[in-house]
């Protein structure tokens, strides 16, 4: 519509008539799919048998994992004037958004189409354009063998290639809302510049060996077991929506894994007397990160944000003062006196960079900061259970303890800082004793964080280092059940569960955002991190003071809770009939 009230935007005319409004969406918004996975597999196999020791068996596997795509130059089915709007949002997002490839961040540019991208930033070149279908194919050969020295000794092997197709949701993305590329930019800069995603399959090879032994004239045996697993296209899941946790993924490594099993059996638990099971898991895991579509790794956007830092130290070209920052623009280098803004880092020395040549520890998200960040690994080194069992005819008494060990945990871009060019004003007195300046500073006056508007990743304020992945471990966490069985009848069971009579963590990196052994089993990055964003005397809630907390559930993608679960007990009963 029209309004002859208005003839004027701002600055702007509308040609020295009443302006026009068009609507140009319709409200609606939230993401949906209409990938559809279309997938074809067929397999043979044969086993071979040369002797009675020896068993082979010989495999092919074939898989066809296609996903037909939609349509979405249309918008949602229900939708008028799809097409048009769609292409309108397109040439807007082009036109009106810049893309850094240093910080792999797109950002709104001035809201005139005559204004150029800032420099060091270039135009963003977004298509609503998807093929028909993607399509992957994978044959995987797979072969076992099974040898019986004797007895009490058998020895197997196996090996196979095996993929895990993607979710179909990861393909491609379509939004309610016509402006679709706003929608799509969380992943601009991973190099995805259309709805059309090419997620591949995993691909891995597995190899495994076990020894099965039986003691000789025993009612004790063994199984070990090393393994070992090589996986490309590993795919880490990127956080779309917190409020949902709603996650996509992309593929961004290859992924090692190698480790052991160990399983010891004594006694029969349908026996009368004591029996025991005992098994302990070593796994050992670790991610090379290969390049993204964008021509970048995840380890660049890493070394983007420390570099970002080492420029505003001495060594780095940083200035030791800036100038208050103004509506024009942010403070500038500048001589120190009072009144000046202290550069709180100026005197850190400059941090090595991540080589992306290097190893890290597996987590299963790209790794960020904010509410949604995650800093842990979901490979536990050592796992471990116990099983015993006492049995005096109709009663079974079975005690039950668990435990995990030597989880990682550690984010390098976990640190956060204010920059000192977006502060716009100071404190009276000077930076010397002030908790925010730990490195000192040569002069000028401390800045006050209610006035600075922009922030940076800097070093965790504990260690003052980026924390590598894994840098610290986990507390080890220890639980105990009970189990009372009581055989009333040929078809009447009764059973009594108490589920942990004992949980307790300890153990791990001992660390000042450690809380106790019931709250602080798992740890990974802080949701609200203050970071130096505080002025001398405020006090910071505990929960936002330090860049890793323990998490309480399994929220935000973490591989595991973070508290001792509460004692709890069952009672069933079991009747055949």
């Amino acid at each position: 519509g029209t309004s002859p009230d208005i003839t004027t935007i701002g600055t702007q005319t509308c040609g020295g008539g009443p302006c026009e409004y068009l609507t140009v969406n319709n409200g609606l918004i939230g993401p949906y799919n209409t990938v559809a996975p279309a997938f074809t597999n067929f397999s043979i196999d044969d086993t071979w048998k040369p002797n009675d020791r020896v068993t082979v068996n010989l495999g092919l596997h074939y898989d066809n994992f296609k996903y037909n795509l939609g349509d979405t130059t249309q918008g949602a089915s229900n939708q008028p004037s799809g097409a048009a709007a769609r292409t309108l949002w397109q040439n807007s997002f082009n036109q009106f958004y810049c893309f850094d490839p240093v910080a792999g961040l797109v950002q709104q540019a001035a809201p005139t189409s005559v204004t150029p991208c800032p420099a060091g930033t270039v135009a963003a070149n977004w298509t609503n354009q998807s093929p028909s279908s993607n399509n992957y194919q994978a044959w995987q050969p797979r072969v076992g063998a099974t040898y019986s020295a004797n007895p009490q000794n058998v020895f197997r092997f196996s090996w196979g290639k095996y993929e895990q197709p993607a979710s179909s949701a990861f393909q491609q993305y379509n939004n309610a809302n016509y402006n679709l590329p706003v929608a799509d930019q969380a992943f601009y800069g991973f190099g995805f510049h259309s709805p059309a995603h090419q997620i591949f399959p995993e691909e891995s090879y597995n190899l495994d060996f076990s020894w099965e032994h039986q003691v000789r004239n025993s009612d004790l045996s063994w199984k070990i077991t090393p393994f070992d697993r090589n996986t490309r296209n590993e795919i880490f899941n990127v956080l779309l929506d917190p409020r949902t946790n709603f996650v996509s993924g992309i593929n961004v490594g290859r992924k090692k894994v190698q480790g052991v099993e160990i399983a010891i059996r004594k006694g029969n638990f349908a026996q009368n007397g004591f029996a025991g099971m005992l098994s302990y898991t070593y796994t050992h895991g670790s991610v090379r990160f290969d390049t993204l579509p964008s021509g970048t790794t995840v380890v660049d956007g890493i070394n983007n944000a420390i570099t970002s830092y080492n420029a505003l130290t001495q060594a780095g070209g940083g200035s030791p003062c800036y100038t208050l920052a103004t509506a024009g623009g942010p403070g500038t280098p500048t001589a120190c006196g009072p009144g000046t803004i202290a550069n709180p880092y100026y005197n850190d020395a400059p941090h090595a960079l991540f080589s992306a040549n290097s190893d890290f520890v597996v987590y299963n998200q790209v790794p960020g900061n904010g509410p949604s960040a995650v800093a842990s690994s979901y490979i536990i080194p050592h796992v471990a259970a116990l099983v015993l069992n006492y049995k005096r005819n109709k009663w079974a008494f079975t005690p039950m303890l668990q435990m995990s060990a030597g989880g990682q945990y550690g984010s390098p871009v976990q640190g956060v800082g204010i920059d000192p060019t977006s502060c716009a004003g100071t404190l009276a007195g000077s930076p010397t004793g002030d908790p925010r300046y730990p490195f000192g500073a040569p002069g000028g006056s401390p800045y006050d964080a209610s006035t600075c508007g922009a922030s940076i990743v800097a070093p965790d304020p504990v260690t003052h280092q980026f924390d590598n992945f894994g840098a610290f471990r986990e507390p080890t966490q220890l639980t105990g059940n009970m189990q009372i069985t009581y055989q009333a009848s040929p078809r009447i069971t009764l059973q009594l569960l108490a589920v942990n009579v004992y949980n307790r963590c300890f153990g791990g990196t001992q660390a000042v955002w450690r809380t106790n052994s019931n709250t602080g089993c798992w740890y990974t990055a802080g949701g609200q991190y203050t970071g130096n964003f505080y002025n001398p005397g405020d006090v910071v809630q505990p929960f936002t003071a330090f860049p890793y907390q323990p998490t309480f559930g399994n929220v935000f993608q973490q591989a595991y809770g973070g508290q001792a679960n509460p004692f709890q007990m069952f009672f069933s009963a079991n009747i055949k009939i």
